[in-house]
């Protein structure tokens, strides 16, 4: 095997978010480098660690030896364990050549550069990917390789220019479904125990709100697959693993109504359920109508905070009264919000958090999460508070379902944690919930009876929590 992709066992999500819920999901990123490299004649392999729930030991055992380059899939919060795995890789094998990529090093591209590592691929990969392989294959010098950050031969760390985003995503063939563990996949709480997989319509978001690293990633610019496109993926999907719910992963996906329409009316002929996610300004009376005549399962909206001061300072764009429109205009047309809470928002006060807690009890959320701050690299937050000492410095902190990782006053934080803890067992112990899950356990009984006892372990995680200063 020339080429192996890495995605390390990461159960770093800790409510919500952990593989006792079912919620494994497909690394897409490194999904679309092999594809490329496949359409260029390599052979590649992908070993999703995550997935499969490898131990490292375990993971270098099925990668060591086994290829001439690997690339490990890095985010922030396993910036460290990937540096680990890769010592521990050049150690057995030093010959092998040992990659980067993913949000971490694209908004952190120098920093990157540690240890044993070869090269850092930042921005968009596939086309870094096919230039460089061949380039690290026959120890060659990556000097002008746009999108990647090195070493050089006197030990300089040196970042190339990065490169353009790719206009026409429709010439990236579709993700390398063909060398993962298909069988390993679920979404099982979000897709009510249905088989789901996740497909990308779109790259990209226009909008610059300062908690997200999205505009560092896409630069602000949105660029779509044709409908024909998406819908050649879906039914790959459905004919060849009896994929029977789609989730799309499109940041926006309501942002085009010519394109929701023409969706709307393709995806009909499919007996398949979906989800997405969109803003609170994007879901007019139109849309929303679009969305109950496609029988969309729910709808994802970032909601983040009810209170206008802070939708401000966040660089929203969007006010208290239009979530409140938005809400109950999804409620009058029948269609299910998954409401996302962001709780700790630089200068929020306990009474600005529980406001929007209460926001989330008051309406008729089909499921809600509430998140810890974590401020990013490469958002706006970030080259705000980057030199602040409220900002911790600890990568394996920055984990937006575990704890804060900024934090302006201890005192106020542990009324956060507290405030987390209620809201997690006011919302999560609700009558409908509890019917939710019941009704889970008819459909699948073993899956549901996990997912229910994950739910009353993370409740009494959550009752017993330490307070942590």
């Amino acid at each position: 095997m020339q080429v192996c992709f890495v995605n390390i066992f990461s159960n770093t999500q800790g409510r919500l978010g952990t593989h006792e819920f079912d919620l494994i999901l497909p690394p897409l990123g490194i999904c679309y480098l092999a594809s490329v490299l496949e359409q260029e004649k390599y052979s590649v392999g992908i070993v999703d660690g995550n997935a499969e729930l490898l131990s490292d030991d375990q993971l270098l055992e099925r990668v060591q030896g086994k290829a001439q380059i690997v690339g490990i899939y890095c985010h922030t919060q396993n910036f460290y364990k990937v540096l680990e795995i890769a010592e521990r890789l050049k150690a057995h094998t030093p010959e092998t050549k040992v990659i980067i990529g993913g949000p971490h090093p694209t908004a952190l591209p120098a920093e990157s550069v540690q240890g044993v590592i070869d090269a850092v691929v930042f921005g968009e990969g596939e086309l870094t990917i096919v230039e460089l392989v061949p380039k690290l294959l026959n120890n060659e010098s990556l000097e002008g390789v746009q999108g990647v950050a090195y070493r050089d031969s006197d030990g300089q760390v040196r970042v190339n220019e990065p490169r353009e985003l790719i206009q026409d995503i429709d010439t990236i063939p579709m993700p390398a479904w063909h060398l993962l563990p298909m069988h390993r996949y679920s979404n099982f709480i979000e897709a009510s125990g249905r088989t789901v997989l996740q497909v990308m319509g779109s790259r990209g978001c226009k909008y610059d709100c300062n908690y997200c690293y999205s505009p560092r990633i896409w630069h602000q610019k949105v660029r779509w697959h044709s409908v024909e496109r998406v819908m050649a993926e879906v039914d790959h999907l459905q004919s060849n693993y009896g994929i029977k719910f789609i989730e799309f992963l499109d940041d926006n996906f309501t942002l085009s109504k010519p394109r929701l329409r023409r969706f709307i009316d393709e995806f009909g002929k499919r007996k398949m359920a979906w989800t997405c996610s969109t803003r609170i300004d994007l879901i007019d009376d139109e849309v929303a109508q679009l969305l109950a005549k496609g029988r969309v399962d729910h709808v994802c909206i970032g909601i983040e905070t009810v209170n206008d001061r802070l939708l401000l300072a966040a660089n929203k764009g969007v006010t208290k009264a239009q979530t409140i429109e938005t809400i109950e205009r999804c409620e009058r047309h029948k269609v299910p919000v998954f409401g996302m809470f962001i709780i700790g928002l630089p200068t929020e006060t306990i009474e600005e958090a529980r406001e929007s807690v209460e926001f989330s009890l008051t309406y008729r959320f089909w499921f809600a999460i509430f998140s810890f701050l974590t401020i990013y690299p490469g958002t706006n937050y970030w080259a705000q508070y980057r030199s602040s000492k409220f900002l911790s410095d600890d990568f394996s902190r920055y984990d937006f379902s575990k704890d804060f990782n900024f934090i302006e006053d201890s005192k106020v934080a542990n009324e956060r944690r507290k405030l987390m803890r209620s809201a997690f067992l006011r919302f999560y112990t609700r009558p409908r919930v509890v019917f939710f899950l019941a009704w889970l356990m008819i459909r699948n009984p073993k899956k549901a009876v996990r997912a229910a006892l994950a739910m009353v372990k993370t409740l009494f995680r959550l009752i017993f929590k330490r307070k942590v200063s």
